[in-house]
């Protein structure tokens, strides 16, 4: 008892701690924010993970001694909060839930099957329009384990306080906007989505890359590197054995791959070794807050 009395105590002050300390100009720590962007941030408070953003000014080291230093705010100042986000606002239906396993009492009570079609955990920021104040929020479901698993794709609109449902997607993914902000990317494991704003449709590519070679299994980890322009984008397809037991050397190969998204061509591609791989994945994670 004295235990769960302890470590109630212990998250009612990790979700104060984090909620508290942001009065209007006011400096403080960037580890209170999920995520940061040149003018808001976005935190989560509350048993709930109620989603927080703040409109925030932000100074950068002039003289950077390492790469995690240029691009990591050096001071944060919160202005104003925008907007609160609740799981209440969401746009969701039944038939969003419905497919979810959750056992029987999902099948004895469908609006129990709703008022749990999502966990109570923090969604994912997975990117942020600046130019239009969109926020792409997914959400996780109890599906999801520790491989992964599906969740729903949410785009937040800070101008209109907006919240519309864009897909059923799965959890652990990255985006990226392209420089018009027509496009979003995202690039999951296997396969790259493309989330085209104006019609409001998507499409996928690589779907057939992954397949079997014996008792081997060969996925391929896309991962966007770069745009080029507003239709173009370079990624990196690296494929590996993915087995039980783990393979010695599971690493198979990579190349750099140019990408058209009107025409839905590939444009070019080239390989690469696995110690530039390596390289690549190190700076994209010190990217990562």
């Amino acid at each position: 008892m004295k235990m769960k009395t302890l470590l109630k105590s212990i998250i009612l002050c990790v979700i104060y701690n984090t909620a508290i300390g942001l009065e209007p100009g006011k400096e403080i720590n960037e580890e209170s924010y999920q995520k940061i962007y040149k003018n808001i941030a976005i935190r989560f408070s509350g048993p709930d993970y109620k989603v927080i953003i703040d409109a925030i000014t932000t100074e950068f080291n002039d003289h950077p001694n390492t790469f995690s230093e240029a691009v990591r705010p050096l001071k944060i100042t919160p202005d104003k909060t925008l907007w609160t986000i609740t799981k209440d606002q969401l746009p969701l239906t039944l038939d969003d839930c419905y497919d979810f396993h959750l056992g029987s009492d999902c099948e004895k009570d469908t609006e129990y099957c709703y008022k749990n079609c999502l966990m109570r955990s923090s969604p994912e920021v997975i990117a942020y329009d600046a130019k239009n104040k969109k926020v792409y929020l997914n959400y996780p479901t109890p599906d999801i384990g520790t491989g992964g698993g599906p969740a729903i794709l949410f785009v937040a609109d800070i101008n209109k306080r907006e919240i519309k449902r864009l897909k059923l997607t799965n959890w652990g993914q990255l985006g990226s906007i392209s420089p018009s902000t027509r496009y979003l990317v995202i690039n999951g494991e296997s396969i790259i989505s493309i989330y085209d704003t104006q019609t409001d449709s998507w499409s996928k590519m690589n779907e057939s890359e992954n397949d079997y070679s014996g008792k081997r299994y060969i996925v391929h980890n896309l991962t966007l590197k770069k745009w080029l322009n507003d239709n173009q984008f370079v990624y990196i397809d690296q494929a590996h054995y993915f087995t039980r037991p783990v393979e010695p050397t599971p690493f198979i190969n990579a190349k750099e791959v140019t990408y058209d998204i009107p025409g839905k061509t590939m444009l070019s591609e080239k390989k690469i070794t696995e110690n530039e791989y390596n390289e690549f994945i190190k700076k994209m994670n010190e990217k990562l807050p």
